[in-house]
This record gives C-alpha cells, structure tokens and sequence, in this order.
C-alpha cells in the first residue's frame, strides 16, 4: 500500500493506469489496520491496564518515526528558499507553528485547522491514531457479529456505507481527505475489524473471489469512472494475504515484497517531504525534461535508502523502547 501511494504521487499528472489510483492505498491501509490489530490485541476483556498498554504499543508504533519525517520538514521549510510558495496562497497556514503542534501531536485531522498540514501523509496517521484510541469500541463491536458469513456481510455494508456518503457529499472519487477522511478511516477501520471477526470464524476466501476481486479491481483502475469498485476488492485482498498457499500469500512472502513491508511505514512519511523538496529544486534549477526519468529513478533510490534507516534505526528501536517504559507509580 505504502509503495502504491508513493508511485501514485511520482507519477502524478503522468495519467499512468493504476498508478495514478495509488491514493487507494490508504484504503488498503485502513482495512488491514483494523485487521492486524483485531489478531494482535485478542482481549475478550478490556481493563484500564490492558488498554493502557495498548495505548502505549500504539504510541511506540505510530509516533518515534512520525516526529523524525516532521522534524526534518522544520529544516526544509526553514532552508529550501520557495518550499512554502509553492504550496501558492494556503503555504503559510498550512506551515504555521499552530498546525505544526497539531501535526505533532496527530489531531490535525480532528477537525482543528488544516485537515493535511506539514506533512501531508500524515492525515491518515490522524484518522489512525483516532482509530487505535477506539480500538476497544470497533473490537467488541465486531465479536457480536454471531456468524463469520455475517461478518463478511457487515464489513461489505461499512464499505457500501462509504460509497453512499461519497455521493450523498459529492464527492467524485474515494481518496478523501479532512474531515470526510474521518468517515473513510471510520467504515475501513471497521470493516477490517468484521474482516478478521469473519477470519477468526472460518471464512476464506478462494479462487472464485479472488477472481472476482481481480475484476473489480481491473475495472475501477482501467475506467475511472468506476473508481470506487476496487474498494470491494481490498476485503479479498486481506483475506488472501492472511492464507497461507495462495499464489498472492506466497509473492507478499517474497524477499523483495518483505523488503518493502518492512520499510513501508518508513517510505510513507519521508517520501512527500523528499518529492516536494526534489519538485523545488528541479522548478529552481531548471532541470531538463530529458533528465526526468533518472532524477525520479535517483529520487526513489534516495527515498528507499533513507526509509532503510530510518526503519533500522528510528523505528525499530523506538518502538522496543517505547513498549519497555513503565509509567507505574512507584
């Protein structure tokens, strides 16, 4: 998902099939969100412990390499000449040190100031970490879903609910931000959690629907006028990557597929900040457009390489140390 949003925002304005679709992935993310976390925290039984621990994981996951991407952003803003400018008119709001506090603290897309300030990607952090607070909500919510078969049902009724706001707001397209971002994050999250309740009770998915799937993913990508039909598909999508000895399991079991699972989270913060930079200073120095194809190429190696570290270095280790803190009183 994360690779797919980043050569979405490489490629845009090129009109490239599929990739100029990239934003989906963010739905992607959603949906397996509230499925990994359902098989991560199994609590039958929510106690003020638990779900303080639950909270601290969440932190250690989501904030130490958010705050780096950001910081390092401070340091464009400050030193690229024209980094603002050319975000035109709403630059300055949407750099200003009230919504860099709210960026930090990830509540930007609460419904305070600007829903994308600083750095752009992390709406959805926002939307996340809003989720991860309601955890317990979504999770209890979805084991009284008596049936797998329901499940399936419920969790394709979240996703047809927001379709239906799609066009009772008209709104063109799936990849809303701002405040209809809350209500995409909001039906995702929890279909993914109906998602693994119906997992958790049997259901799989096979050959036929992951056909299907195909289908409505080739058919929303290729006409974008059908651009919401691969919503549907991401369910299949989940399932498949969550069964062992499907064709699509074992390619996301690949060395190069688990190269980029492992940085993904790295290469979604730093990738926008890195583009725009690059966007910059190609506008200043006036780089030719034969040279476009090998300075992206450059651009990407750069971003995969940083991600690399950051993920080795930032997120890996923050995240031990986050979880070992004892905030007890002694």
């Amino acid at each position: 998902g994360a690779l797919w949003v980043l050569l979405f925002h490489f490629t845009r304005g090129h009109d490239i099939p599929v990739l100029r679709d990239g934003f989906l992935g963010v739905d992607v993310f959603f949906i397996l969100s509230g499925f990994v976390l359902s098989h991560a925290h199994p609590l039958r039984r929510w106690t003020l412990s638990s779900y303080g621990k639950f909270l601290k994981a969440r932190i250690g996951r989501l904030f130490p390499l958010h705050v780096v991407p950001l910081l390092f952003l401070v340091l464009v803003v400050f030193a690229v000449p024209g980094f603002i400018g050319s975000f035109g008119p709403a630059g300055r709001a949407k750099f200003s040190l009230a919504e860099f506090f709210a960026s930090l603290f990830l509540v930007q897309n609460w419904g305070i100031g600007e829903a994308a300030p600083w750095n752009g990607p992390a709406w959805s952090l926002s939307a996340e970490w809003l989720a991860s607070i309601a955890f317990p909500v979504f999770l209890v919510g979805a084991r009284k879903i008596p049936r797998g078969r329901v499940a399936v049902l419920a969790a394709y009724l979240a996703m047809i609910a927001f379709v239906l706001f799609l066009f009772a707001t008209d709104n063109s397209g799936p990849g809303v931000e701002a405040r209809a971002g809350l209500v995409r994050m909001f039906c995702e999250f929890l279909a993914g959690c109906l998602l693994y309740r119906a997992y958790s009770g049997g259901i799989r998915a096979g050959p036929v629907l992951a056909l299907a799937a195909l289908a409505l993913f080739m058919a929303g990508t290729l006409v974008p006028t059908f651009i919401a039909l691969p919503l549907f598909s991401f369910p299949v999508v989940v399932l498949l990557a969550s069964q062992d000895g499907n064709r699509f399991s074992k390619f996301l079991s690949t060395p190069i597929m688990q190269f980029f699972g492992n940085i993904s989270y790295s290469l979604y913060l730093l990738h926008w900040t890195l583009l725009h930079t690059s966007m910059v200073v190609v506008s200043r120095w006036e780089v030719p457009g034969t040279m476009e194809i090998p300075w992206y190429g450059a651009l990407f190696a750069m971003t995969v390489g940083v991600s690399v570290l950051t993920y080795r270095y930032v997120e890996i280790p923050m995240r031990r140390r986050v979880r070992s803190l004892d905030f007890r009183p002694k």
